[in-house]
């Protein structure tokens, strides 16, 4: 999973208060976008809680921007059918190839 490929991002609404509940949009939105999917690297893995560690994760590149987990919804990440939720981005400005780069985690179920 070297190269630059399509890749779905899911992007959940941010919801609204109903009658003082918070009530999350049932509908995601989806578009795709290009990136490249790699195996973590150990810092990757280390940087996560303990009790996630064991969890699959990817790290992705793309020049598109993602919302992580410091928003109120993180985007969904597509990858071989399974979901991943992003949880992390470092955005990379050299003026050469600017880029993000996530990582990115599976849900837990």
């Amino acid at each position: 999973m070297g190269f630059r490929q399509p890749v779905i991002i899911k992007r959940r609404a941010t919801g609204a208060y109903v009658n003082g509940k918070w009530v999350e949009d049932s509908s995601p939105s989806s578009f795709t976008i290009q990136a490249s999917i790699q195996a973590p690297k150990t810092h990757d893995v280390q940087s996560l809680p303990e009790a996630r560690r064991n969890s699959k994760l990817f790290v992705l590149y793309t020049d598109s921007y993602l919302q992580d987990e410091t928003t109120q919804n993180p985007d969904i990440v597509v990858i071989d059918s399974e979901e991943y939720e992003v949880k992390s981005k470092s955005a990379w400005k050299n003026n050469v190839i600017n880029h993000y780069r996530y990582v990115v985690i599976k849900e837990i179920e």
